[in-house]
């Protein structure tokens, strides 16, 4: 696990360096949005690849020390076995334990903490005044709420004709229209998935 957690994180970091390299400054946004959504699932794939490479080896060619480690690792099974039948089960947590325990440890508080917020926002949603066109609905609050939008739900209460909210509100359709909440939750997922490459940069 922690092998598969160290490769993902290394095809990660190439894809990004990659992107930074190549497609920061492209324009064609939506080709950077598919490509920065692929990168993270590409990452955790890559290392489920197992490509074999065989190669034929005379024993007279191996390490001179092969025999050495051979016996050496005879020796620790024999002992390990009398140990078990003498003494039982031995209970052991090596470093590689600490390591996974943490990791699970995370995503469930990330995961926690990602429905909790989503309880929220649905809390919010189920208490607004609710007004549906053209597909959308616009929700309206009793508590002065910024603008924003999930999925066809936008959070809007301005009643002004100006120029600025005109675009405002625009700018609130074209992310329901293009589905960004979708992005959104995708992305948190990557983060709950991944979220001690976050801890190393912070770090």
């Amino acid at each position: 696990m922690i092998q598969y957690l160290f490769e993902s994180t290394v095809a990660l970091l190439s894809f990004y360096i990659l992107y930074h390299i190549c497609l920061r400054k492209e324009t064609f946004f939506q080709l950077n949005r598919l490509y920065l959504l692929l990168m993270p699932l590409l990452a955790l794939c890559i290392p489920l690849l197992n490509i074999n490479i065989q190669t034929t080896q005379e024993v007279s060619d191996l390490d001179p020390w092969y025999p050495v480690i051979y016996q050496y690792q005879q020796l620790e099974q024999q002992v390990w076995g009398e140990m078990q039948e003498g003494g039982g089960a031995i209970w052991q947590l090596s470093l590689g334990d600490v390591l996974y325990w943490m990791y699970w440890i995370g995503v469930t508080i990330l995961l926690f903490r990602l429905m909790t917020s989503l309880s929220q926002l649905m809390w919010r949603i189920n208490c607004a005044k609710q007004e549906r066109k053209a597909g959308i609905t616009y929700l309206d609050t009793a508590h002065n709420w910024p603008a924003a939008s999930f999925f066809s739900y936008v959070f809007w209460r301005s009643k002004s004709d100006d120029e600025k909210a005109k675009m405002i509100l625009e700018h609130e359709l074209v992310h329901v229209r293009q589905w960004h909440s979708l992005d959104v939750l995708l992305m948190e997922l990557w983060v709950i998935i991944k979220w001690f490459n976050l801890s190393l940069i912070h770090i």
